[in-house]
């Protein structure tokens, strides 16, 4: 059966409403969103107490695209918001499909609002416009009082959109400049934010239309900036400010505007909250990548109307905002140990334990500290706990001030370190005993050298995975103290990586594989504007670190092992959820960590869709490599194999995923986004294959899955292990087997 006469089949189905039938084709995956849809139908027409009348279909829509039987779906959660008598919500799904059927006037109908309208009127057309970003400063602005008298309720959880929540801490903060930023059409609406700005108190520079001039000979569009401050005026807390584009007979446009925001920074004497429309927010990101951080998730070319929150200034303000720390005199402090061994924790004491001992173990006599910082969810103690019974001078425990993402989080413990060469790992990782005493002998003989990379073991926790557990790898064979240590091109590294999706893993990821001078994080921010940053903080500096470093110390000598548990925050998320209750699960997580310092997809990201498995992130950092302006635009088009990207993320999807159906058409969508030719051949060879129905019934799992690694020596001297029968239960365990091997010269 292909994919159409499945769709057929579901049709005639519901048509004749043959819930025998639509049981038999539910065990037929990906699961289309259309069964899902008939599912919500059958509750509309017989509602139940206590049934949720959308569940069916959470997580399988989306509200940034049309396909298939997405518009269907809104309909549906309109009717039944409509049946709940939530009329607000009814309208703003009402604009939202109207939006997908590329029906903008809605926009027209806020901006009349928002020019003679009351507050009670504006709020609910903010609201139904799902301009959320205007919905929160509404409300923010309003006292107590007001919002009473106005009926004025909280109506959206900034807690639930990412960095919105860091939105309202700039909103409750006293002071403060906004940047508003008008386009050819939302002129009303940033007028009426800007008088909502101005009466609590903070500055609104209203950034009005540029005014255009032509040229024929060349400007050094710096020079215009005087022009542009001549004629800033004032009145009260609003400022408006004219830039200047410059147009030349060839099409090529210069704008004055980076410099107009890098004056008014330096003129008010603080970095600036960027209020634009999300075209706009992503052309800023685009020109001024070092200095503006767009802070809202960029959406498609149709939904990137609405607006969005994005911050202007030095990467260190940014950070020291988020954590309520001076980052800036913390990047300057100056080593105080030789090393510093950081591993961040989330809710991980069981496995944590283990590390933690096999960093206690080291042979090395000189000085260290081991960091934890601690990211877990509120209440959870057990790795504070577990600090305080280890009671060892050279653990140092840090709290989080918040729940952040995991890059975040490292980049959070990073700069508390005091050594001057730092390792990172996760708490499921061990270190080898002579990790450090060899660090400190090639270092010695390599102090220029800002990065030093190694070779690493590999070791499954029980129970993760299924049949991949307890796997054990010893790379290759070693000769105790001979580290082959040379230098390798760092383009090298991405080179490979991009060619063999499996030497990502090698990649310089300053994390398990790698340590770093500390003074690295200071070039790190002189090269690229920012420090740990993106999707995931391992791939992500891994690419960076190859695309910035001419050469790279390598050994070809094992430090590490790479631990993989059920507690592994990385491999988490990866999983694909198979049910709903997982996916939101998944989801709570997410937003948990995102509301402030939260990761945000450029324009470039979103020519891929959000697939989850590393091969993806290894792709998306590239992408965002060429948005911060690291790579070249050129690799877009010359040494981008789209196609091979695609077909390697298509068969990273799992036919079980809940989301599947999901993101096999994000995947269409950002096939159009690449190229109306890709996107020819995305439709002609990979969609047909991506959307063949298989038939999967549920059956229960092997409670014994089968190991899915094969045991035995590998070329090179390697060796895959089965670690339990070795009696290995852990990280610790895993440690002293590898040290075993290696003292016995590769022999078990």
């Amino acid at each position: 059966m292909n994919y159409e006469e499945y769709i057929r089949q579901i049709k005639t189905a519901v048509r004749k409403k043959d819930e025998k039938k639509l049981a038999e084709l539910k065990k037929y995956k990906p699961e289309s969103l259309l069964l899902c849809n008939a599912e919500v139908q059958r509750r509309l027409e017989s509602p139940e107490d206590g049934v949720p009348l959308t569940a069916p279909v959470s997580g399988k829509y989306t509200l940034q695209y049309d396909y298939g039987h997405n518009l269907e779906a809104l309909q549906l959660i309109q009717k039944a918001h409509e049946y709940r008598r939530h009329f607000w919500s009814v309208e703003r799904l009402d604009k939202q499909i109207r939006l997908l059927q590329d029906d903008l006037s809605f926009l027209d109908e806020l901006y009349a609002v928002c020019e003679t309208g009351t507050v009670s009127e504006i709020y609910k057309a903010l609201y139904t416009s799902s301009e959320f970003l205007g919905v929160v400063l509404f409300y923010e602005s309003l006292s107590e009082e007001e919002r009473e008298r106005y009926a004025v309720k909280k109506i959206v959880d900034p807690a639930t959109i990412v960095n919105l929540s860091f939105f309202v801490e700039k909103l409750q903060k006293e002071g403060g400049s906004f940047v508003l930023v008008k386009d050819e059409k939302n002129g009303p609406l940033i007028e009426c934010l800007a008088q909502r700005l101005a009466a609590m108190g903070k500055r609104a520079c209203i950034i009005e239309e540029a005014i255009c001039e032509d040229a024929v000979n060349p400007i050094e569009i710096r020079d215009t900036l005087a022009l542009t401050v001549e004629n800033i005026t004032q009145e009260g807390n609003i400022v408006r400010v004219l830039p200047i584009e410059i147009r030349y007979a060839d099409g090529t446009v210069q704008t004055n505007l980076g410099h107009v925001l890098a004056y008014l920074s330096a003129h008010y004497g603080e970095s600036l909250s960027v209020i634009s429309s999300g075209r706009d927010a992503e052309r800023m990101s685009l020109l001024f990548s070092r200095r503006f951080f767009r802070l809202t998730r960029a959406g498609t070319r149709r939904t990137d109307v609405h607006l969005a929150f994005s911050y202007y200034g030095e990467y260190m303000d940014y950070l020291s905002e988020i954590y309520g720390k001076d980052c800036r005199e913390m990047l300057r402090q100056k080593p105080s140990v030789r090393f510093s061994v950081v591993i961040p924790a989330r809710n991980s004491a069981k496995t944590l334990r283990h590390t933690v001992q096999t960093c206690l173990r080291q042979d090395y006599q000189g000085d260290y500290e081991i960091i934890i910082s601690d990211n877990s969810n509120e209440g959870n103690t057990e790795v504070f706990d577990l600090c305080e019974k280890l009671d060892d001078p050279r653990i140092v425990y840090i709290r989080t001030p918040r729940n952040l993402h995991l890059p975040k989080s490292f980049e959070y413990a990073f700069l508390h370190t005091r050594g001057e060469y730092v390792l990172g790992l996760g708490s499921d990782d061990g270190v080898l005993p002579w990790a450090l005493s060899v660090l400190d002998e090639v270092i010695a003989e390599h102090p220029e050298d800002e990065i030093v990379h190694w070779e690493r073991g590999f070791y499954a926790w029980p129970g993760f995975n299924g049949g991949q557990q307890n796997q054990f790898v010893y790379p290759r064979g070693y000769v105790k103290n001979d580290y082959h240590v040379s230098h390798t091109q760092g383009i090298d590294y991405l080179a490979m990586a991009l060619k063999e999706r499996q030497s990502m893993y090698s990649l310089p990821m300053l994390y398990i594989n790698s340590c770093f001078k500390r003074s690295y994080m200071q070039t790190l921010l002189d090269k690229t504007g920012r420090l740990w940053d993106g999707p995931c903080q391992d791939i992500y500096m891994g690419v960076v670190s190859s695309i910035i470093n001419e050469k790279i110390l390598h050994m070809e000598y094992p430090l590490t092992i790479a631990g993989m548990s059920s507690a592994s925050v990385g491999a988490g998320a990866q999983k694909a959820p198979k049910t709903r209750e997982e996916y939101q699960k998944v989801m709570d997580g997410v937003k948990k960590d995102g509301n402030v310092g939260g990761y945000c997809k450029s324009f470039y990201e979103c020519l891929l869709p959000t697939v989850g498995t590393d091969t993806w992130s290894l792709y998306t950092c590239v992408l965002r490599c060429i948005s911060i302006g690291i790579l070249p635009d050129a690799y877009l088009n010359h040494v981008i194999d789209w196609k091979q990207w695609y077909l390697n993320l298509a068969q990273e999807l799992d036919i079980r995923d809940f989301t599947y159906d999901r993101k096999a058409h994000e995947m269409y969508y950002c096939a159009t986004e690449v190229g109306s030719g890709f996107a020819e051949w995305f439709e002609q060879t990979l969609y047909p294959v991506m959307m063949k129905p298989r038939y999967l019934p549920d059956g229960k799992e092997d409670k014994k899955p089968k190991r899915t690694y094969t045991v035995g020596r590998h070329d090179g001297g390697g060796l895959v292990l089965d670690a339990s029968e070795y009696g290995v239960e852990d990280i610790e365990g895993a440690v002293e087997l590898f040290a075993k091997i290696m003292d016995n010269g590769g022999e078990l």
